[in-house]
């Protein structure tokens, strides 16, 4: 099993945080240029009170935003305030694991955002490169969050 974890210090309020990071459109953001997700039509964000994302929904990882590399199905274990517990799979990974939370920081002005990550490949002998590219996918997500809100001091 591949386990990650990547933390980042932001200087903005962890509401505002929140509602960029549980929209597509603010992950897309995040992935931005190497990646892109799809989502169905009318799944836009994660909200604690849309029970339609308890039976998860599919995506195409597009690499440049058009050469599909992997077809996901989210699946969400909660989805809470400024928090939520993904457990899905796809086609390369047999377990993916994330849990992403973003919670007040030193000041309400402040906030901390962390992902936690546990990954199977369905291929042992891919785990390395698994490993590489999904590090270097989240550190890319949490270098353009620090850039979109700012940085602050642990």
């Amino acid at each position: 099993m591949i386990r990650l974890v990547l933390e980042s210090r932001l200087a903005a309020p962890p509401e505002q945080v929140w509602t960029a990071v549980a929209a597509m459109k603010g992950v897309n953001a995040e992935l931005h240029p190497w990646v892109h997700m799809t989502s169905p039509r009318g799944i836009d964000r994660l909200d604690a009170d849309d029970t339609s994302l308890r039976g998860g929904f599919r995506s195409w990882i597009l690499v440049l935003g058009v050469i599909p590399v992997d077809r996901h199905h989210f699946g969400f274990d909660e989805i809470g305030n400024r928090h939520f517990a993904e457990r899905s799979r796809s086609w390369l990974n047999r377990t993916w694991r994330h849990n992403r939370t973003v919670s007040t920081g030193s000041d309400p002005q402040t906030s901390s955002i962390r992902d936690e990550l546990e990954i199977v490949p369905r291929i042992r002998a891919l785990r390395p490169l698994v490993r590489t590219v999904v590090r270097a996918v989240f550190r890319h997500r949490h270098r353009r969050l620090r850039r979109a809100f700012g940085e602050t001091a642990a």
